[in-house]
This record gives C-alpha cells, structure tokens and sequence, in this order.
C-alpha cells in the first residue's frame, strides 16, 4: 500500500463511515417498518387506497436503494485492498497494520458466511446502480433482499473493523455510533 493518508483525513473520513454506516443502519429499520408506512401529504386523500399504496410502494424502493447502495459503499470500505487509481478510496487498511487488517478479514469472512460477496456487488449494480436487461430476468420472489439478515451480518462486520481499527482514527462520533452498536450485538 503505497499512499496513507495522515490522521487528520482518517478522523474526517472516519465521518463519512459513520454517515454510511448510520444510513444503512436506518434504512434498515424503516424497510422492516415499511408496512405500517402511512404517507398523507397535502394532496393526498388518506382514504385514496391506490395512491397510499403507490406512495408506500415508491418509499419502500427509495428506502431499499439506498439501504443496497450503503451496504455496497461499506462491503467496499471493508474489503478493498488498494485504493483506486486516483487513491481516492477510503479503505479500512487505512485504519490498520496489514496484519490487523488480515486478521479481520479472516473473521469478516467467518460473519458473513453465506453472503457471496460478488453476487452481491452484481445484484446491487444490475438491480439498482445500472438500467440493465437482467431485471427483466428477477421475478418479485427472486428480487426479495434478506435486508434483516444482511444488516446484523453487515453491522457485525463492522464491528469487527473497530475493533481492529485504531481508535485514534475516529471523531468522537463515529466512536460513538461504533460504541452504540457494540450495545446492540455486543463485544465481537
């Protein structure tokens, strides 16, 4: 790994970490609460059934793109070796020796057992990222996300990167928010 970024990038970036890392997580809950959903804007009749359904039809997408788009950005963060060609892309090595580094994704690997991480990518960039001929392929059963499943795994995960991480790479609030999930899951 040829370029590092010095302490006070990673304590910024760590910011952006936590921001995906709270959305995914939020996203989430509001997928898993999307049933109850009443959406009543001002031009809306609540007892309008067809409309109500079309705007809790078109939340709940909205919701489940940008729950698939976080998870992407954080499988990425974790799992990235190398920065990309404009070594723009903040990765966890950043965080870490590489032997830390080597140890976590072994255990990354362990949690999410069971994810195939390609398939994954694939499904997110043909599904939602790109306008591509192979939705045309998904049946509403075989479009359905595990979104409940993928969230403990994937918050897990990132537990396991704080835990190897160095702490003095963080904002007081993304040790916060990392703190706040190890409540949740527990010590991994």
């Amino acid at each position: 790994m040829s370029y590092q970024p010095d302490k006070s990038e990673l304590i910024s970036a760590s910011n952006h970490l936590f921001y995906e890392v709270k959305q995914f997580d939020a996203t989430s809950a509001l997928l898993f609460a999307r049933k109850s959903l009443e959406i009543n804007h001002g031009m809306m009749d609540p007892k309008d059934k067809k409309h109500r359904i079309f705007a809790i039809e078109t939340t709940t997408n909205a919701f489940l793109e940008s729950f698939l788009i976080h998870l992407r950005i954080i499988l990425e963060f974790l799992f990235k070796k190398e920065a990309g060609k404009g070594k723009d892309d903040i990765i966890s090595k950043y965080y870490m020796d590489e032997t830390d580094w080597s140890k976590m994704i072994t255990e990354l690997e362990k949690i999410l057992t069971g994810v195939d991480l390609d398939d994954l990518k694939k499904r997110v960039n043909t599904e939602i990222v790109h306008l591509s001929f192979e939705r045309n392929k998904k049946d509403t059963k075989t479009k359905q996300w595990e979104y409940l499943k993928l969230r403990e795994n994937v918050l897990k995960a990132c537990l396991v990167f704080y835990k190897y991480a160095n702490k003095e790479l963080f904002s007081s609030t993304s040790k916060g928010y990392f703190e706040h999930i190890s409540r949740e899951y527990g010590p991994v």
